[in-house]
């Protein structure tokens, strides 16, 4: 099942690549409305936002979640603190955000694996 899903999702993501290539970059909801139009292209334009909030609602609650679970911290505040790191990261380059704050949790993780190793010997 998870090969399936891997293997469909990368032919999917490659032909809508080829497609829109071919098309000289046109997104999806464009060349649907080329062939389709412009009833298909407002249905494929609506569609296309309502899965854009899904993704983006997965990618902020999972985090949370997890980081709840890890921490015990509320996961509101957890929401709140990946929305703004979400925000910071799409504002400024890269290098300034990744490369400011994962040398801090790579040696929280480092730590954390080092005890764990000490108490699994316990």
């Amino acid at each position: 099942m998870t090969f399936g899903c891997i293997f469909a999702g990368a032919v999917h993501d490659h032909l809508s690549g080829v497609i829109s290539m071919k098309h000289d970059g046109t997104s999806i909801p464009e060349i649907v409305g080329m062939y389709l139009g412009k009833n298909m292209k407002s249905v494929m334009v609506a569609f296309s936002i309502v899965l854009l909030i899904l993704v983006g609602t997965v990618f902020i609650t999972s985090p949370a979640g997890l980081l709840t679970s890890m921490t015990g911290i509320s996961k509101n505040i957890w929401l709140v603190l990946i929305i703004i790191y979400y925000i910071i990261a799409t504002v400024l380059p890269v290098d300034k955000v990744i490369g400011k704050l994962y040398p801090i949790f790579d040696n929280r993780v480092s730590i954390f694996q080092i005890l764990l190793s000490k108490l699994s010997k316990i």
